[in-house]
């Protein structure tokens, strides 16, 4: 396999990748869970009070929590749905931060892969190829500390001040999140296959102008 059709196969796996990143970092779908919250949604009928569960089905994602509620209440088919960062826990913000400049990297090194393919003179250069590799490994890491902090923080207190804690079922957008990971993991691979077969040459190259001799008679 040569050199510039492996520069090739990265380029499209290194779209794959990044598209899936895109999924699973804006979709608020990686943890969810459907619960009801007991006597919570108090409704006044002809001056007599009365409290009825508020069943919730609600989602989170690296940017935002979506909650739809809807009172249990006799003959009722209305609900709401809110969608937003506010409460966000720290845990949440650090992976939100972590996603973010993984996503900033991913989008750097698809640029640089795109113009080794395109551009003759960054056809073979190894220097390119090492610095995609080690942006790959950052944002490979940033990937697994933001899976690693979902993962492990799935208990959440749904309603403070009320001592509720649900835990919650890992959602599509996360696993499409880990799939990007795995494709970068893999383009780490090729990208050093790729520099090992590199021929070595910078990124820059120079032409120098042949010199002419003159004969003075």
């Amino acid at each position: 396999m040569s050199a510039t059709l492996l520069s090739q196969i990265i380029l499209v796996f290194s779209i794959i990748a990044f598209v899936l990143y895109a999924i699973g970092f804006a979709c608020p779908n990686w943890l969810k869970q459907d619960f009801v919250l007991k006597q919570v949604f108090p409704v006044t009928i002809q001056n007599n009070t009365m409290v009825f569960d508020l069943s919730v089905e609600s989602n989170m994602g690296l940017l935002k929590s979506c909650e739809k509620k809807t009172p249990l209440i006799p003959g009722n088919t209305k609900s709401e749905t809110d969608c937003g960062s506010d409460g966000a826990k720290d845990w949440q913000k650090i992976s939100a931060g972590l996603a973010i400049a993984g996503l900033v990297l991913s989008g750097i090194s698809l640029v640089m892969n795109t113009l080794t393919v395109l551009l003759s003179k960054l056809k073979g250069c190894k220097k390119l190829r090492i610095s995609v590799v080690f942006m790959n490994m950052i944002t490979v890491g940033c990937m697994i500390g933001a899976i690693i902090l979902y993962a492990e923080n799935k208990d959440i207190q749904v309603a403070p001040p009320l001592p509720i804690e649900i835990t919650y079922d890992i959602s599509w957008a996360f696993y499409v999140f880990v799939a990007s990971c795995g494709v970068y993991a893999f383009l780490i691979v090729i990208n050093v296959v790729d520099a090992i077969w590199s021929p070595g040459k910078s990124a820059v190259s120079i032409t120098k102008e042949p010199s002419v001799a003159y004969a003075h008679y």
